[in-house]
Protein backbone atom coordinates (compact mmCIF):
# COMPACT_ATOMS: atom_id res chain seq x y z
CA UNK A 1 0.00 0.00 0.00
CA UNK A 2 0.63 3.59 -0.71
CA UNK A 3 -0.50 7.17 0.55
CA UNK A 4 0.21 9.88 -2.06
CA UNK A 5 2.48 12.43 -0.77
CA UNK A 6 -1.03 15.35 -0.59
CA UNK A 7 -2.29 12.12 1.49
CA UNK A 8 -5.75 12.46 -0.82
CA UNK A 9 -5.57 8.82 -1.71
CA UNK A 10 -4.36 5.31 -0.72
CA UNK A 11 -3.17 2.77 -3.41
CA UNK A 12 -3.20 -1.02 -2.38
CA UNK A 13 -2.96 -3.77 -4.22
CA UNK A 14 -5.17 -6.71 -4.33
CA UNK A 15 -3.25 -10.00 -5.25
CA UNK A 16 -5.94 -12.05 -5.23
CA UNK A 17 -7.96 -10.61 -7.62
CA UNK A 18 -5.18 -9.00 -10.14
CA UNK A 19 -6.03 -5.29 -8.92
CA UNK A 20 -4.99 -2.24 -7.89
CA UNK A 21 -7.38 0.21 -6.28
CA UNK A 22 -7.49 3.43 -5.54
CA UNK A 23 -9.12 4.68 -2.05
CA UNK A 24 -9.74 8.50 -0.77
CA UNK A 25 -8.29 9.60 2.23
CA UNK A 26 -9.42 9.66 5.15
CA UNK A 27 -12.99 8.14 4.39
CA UNK A 28 -11.65 5.48 2.36
CA UNK A 29 -13.59 5.76 -0.51
CA UNK A 30 -13.43 3.55 -3.24
CA UNK A 31 -12.79 5.18 -6.69
CA UNK A 32 -11.41 3.03 -8.88
CA UNK A 33 -10.07 -0.25 -9.27
CA UNK A 34 -7.76 -1.11 -11.85
CA UNK A 35 -6.52 -4.01 -13.80
CA UNK A 36 -3.11 -5.23 -13.62
CA UNK A 37 -0.78 -8.22 -14.05
CA UNK A 38 -0.59 -11.37 -12.00
CA UNK A 39 0.03 -10.99 -8.57
CA UNK A 40 0.76 -7.31 -7.93
CA UNK A 41 2.93 -7.14 -4.78
CA UNK A 42 4.71 -3.56 -4.45
CA UNK A 43 3.41 -0.04 -5.32
CA UNK A 44 6.04 3.38 -5.92
CA UNK A 45 4.85 6.45 -6.66
CA UNK A 46 6.61 9.10 -9.16
CA UNK A 47 7.86 11.71 -6.91
CA UNK A 48 5.21 14.17 -8.82
CA UNK A 49 2.26 12.21 -7.38
CA UNK A 50 1.07 11.41 -11.20
CA UNK A 51 1.62 7.24 -11.82
CA UNK A 52 1.99 4.79 -9.91
CA UNK A 53 3.79 1.61 -10.25
CA UNK A 54 2.98 -1.89 -9.84
CA UNK A 55 5.46 -4.64 -9.69
CA UNK A 56 3.21 -7.85 -10.56
CA UNK A 57 5.42 -11.35 -9.73
CA UNK A 58 3.17 -13.50 -11.37
CA UNK A 59 3.42 -11.96 -14.91
CA UNK A 60 6.87 -10.69 -14.46
CA UNK A 61 6.46 -7.15 -15.22
CA UNK A 62 5.37 -3.93 -13.41
CA UNK A 63 1.94 -1.88 -14.31
CA UNK A 64 2.37 2.17 -15.20
CA UNK A 65 -1.40 3.87 -13.72
CA UNK A 66 -1.65 7.19 -14.57
CA UNK A 67 -3.61 8.27 -11.20
CA UNK A 68 -5.67 11.23 -12.51
CA UNK A 69 -7.06 8.72 -15.12
CA UNK A 70 -7.44 5.68 -12.81
CA UNK A 71 -6.08 3.21 -15.39
CA UNK A 72 -2.84 1.24 -16.62
CA UNK A 73 -1.24 3.25 -19.53
CA UNK A 74 1.70 0.83 -20.02
CA UNK A 75 2.91 -2.37 -18.29
CA UNK A 76 6.93 -3.07 -19.12
CA UNK A 77 8.59 -6.09 -18.88
CA UNK A 78 11.26 -6.43 -16.29
CA UNK A 79 12.18 -10.48 -15.96
CA UNK A 80 11.70 -12.95 -13.62
CA UNK A 81 9.19 -12.11 -10.06
CA UNK A 82 9.99 -8.52 -9.52
CA UNK A 83 8.78 -7.22 -5.87
CA UNK A 84 10.41 -4.20 -4.85
CA UNK A 85 10.66 -1.52 -6.55
CA UNK A 86 11.45 2.46 -6.43
CA UNK A 87 10.40 5.25 -8.73
CA UNK A 88 12.73 7.94 -9.28
CA UNK A 89 12.42 11.51 -11.24
CA UNK A 90 14.49 11.89 -14.44
CA UNK A 91 14.84 14.76 -15.78
CA UNK A 92 15.23 15.15 -19.32
CA UNK A 93 16.87 18.31 -21.13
Amino acid sequence: MRITRDGRFLIANGSIADIAAIYTLPDLKLVATVPVGRDPNWIALAPDGSRAYVSNRGSDDVSVIDLGAHKEIARIKVGKYPQRLTAVAVRVH
